[in-house]
């Protein structure tokens, strides 16, 4: 595989300890915009495949490996608990997930809890109902949630959906 062409700006010719953030990489990019980049095109993946679906109100993308948060939707930030209950019922057993579990301060009582995926609906609230629908890929873990004015067969669809396309392309 050919390496890429790493050329340094002049004021970082002088120094052989420069971080890699101020590598400029072939087209004249540093790391740090290309890792950018990334992240914008990854949030608009995102909001086309599943916001805009009308039928997902929230979504997020984790990294399986650290639970890191790598894109989410705009003005959506979930909690690291958050993220950590739903990256560790992945890393359990099927036999062995919860039943129940603490989302954004929600509980969900889990529908469907397998390999693949977790689907969850909002425990003790008659009035407001809403949902979390969750896949895992090769490298990330697809969240979205839903409200009671949404359809949660098209929120499923649409994350699980998103979720083959990721798998495929070895994400």
């Amino acid at each position: 595989m050919a390496q890429p062409n790493v050329k340094r700006d002049r004021a970082s010719s002088s120094s052989e300890t420069e971080s890699s953030s101020t590598a400029v990489i072939d087209g004249g990019k540093t790391a740090a915009a290309r890792r950018k980049e990334a992240v914008d095109q990854m949030q608009d993946l995102l909001h086309e495949a599943l916001i805009d679906s009308g039928h997902v109100q929230r979504c997020a993308l984790v990294r399986r490996k650290d639970g890191a948060l790598r894109s989410a939707s705009l003005g959506y930030q979930p909690s690291k608990k958050s993220i950590s209950v739903i990256v560790n019922n992945f890393k359990s057993e099927p036999m062995e997930r919860r039943k129940t579990l603490e989302f954004d301060g929600k509980m969900y009582t889990c529908r469907r809890n397998d390999y693949m995926s977790l689907y969850a609906k909002e425990t003790g609230n008659p009035v407001k109902s809403y949902g979390l629908v969750a896949t895992i890929t090769a490298s990330f873990i697809l969240i979205g949630l839903y409200t009671q004015d949404m359809s949660a067969s098209i929120c499923v669809e649409c994350v699980e959906k998103l979720g083959e396309y990721l798998r495929e392309k070895g994400k």
